[in-house]
């Protein structure tokens, strides 16, 4: 299973991609969304758990 991270502006502008394994520490995704929030950008972050046999699932996360 991946985890793909999508980040994007209030334009919708993606800015930031990143697929990691979710076997790696979820933290760094944690501390990326506390360094943009402390910069006052606003984003929508966008989970997409994928497997082989199955559809991507999104989850939304806005902040």
């Amino acid at each position: 299973m991946l985890l793909e991270t999508r980040v994007s502006n209030a334009n919708n502008k993606e800015f930031y991609k990143k697929k990691i394994k979710l076997t790696e520490n979820l933290a760094s995704i944690k501390q990326m969304c506390v360094i943009l929030l402390r910069n006052g950008i606003f984003f929508n972050l966008i989970l997409c758990l994928t497997e082989k046999s199955k559809k991507p699932k999104l989850i939304d996360i806005l902040f």
